[in-house]
């Protein structure tokens, strides 16, 4: 889990980077359901969950690995704000994940 603190103008982002892009799963048997809860598409400014989407309101990153989102989601008729912290693993298959503080799951890159 990373340690939130004041970024510098260099890890301050407009989006999110590249290397995070992608459709991520639980498991990669659940790349292929539509309807899998474990599931998230993350693109330049926006994630797509099971049962909620949301837009980028910061990034931050630390490192090509570490990601520091705030999110304005929105899902059932009701929006709110979300802290997101990500770690990359280094082969870049894998992303943990944690959410205002709760601690993390690990879901994979689905091909």
């Amino acid at each position: 889990m990373l340690t939130t603190g004041t970024a510098t103008a260099e890890d301050q982002q407009q989006t999110i980077p590249a290397q995070f892009w992608g459709k991520w799963d639980w498991d990669l048997k659940s790349c292929s359901s539509r309807t899998s809860e474990g599931r998230f598409i993350i693109s330049a400014d926006r994630i797509e969950f099971y049962e909620s989407m949301g837009s980028v309101r910061s990034v931050v990153t630390h490192g090509n690995s570490d990601l520091e989102l705030t999110m304005e989601l929105s899902g059932e008729g009701e929006t709110w704000i979300s802290n997101y912290y990500f770690r990359l693993s280094d082969d870049q298959k894998s992303l943990t994940s944690s959410t205002n503080g709760n601690p993390g799951f690990v879901r994979y890159r689905c091909p």
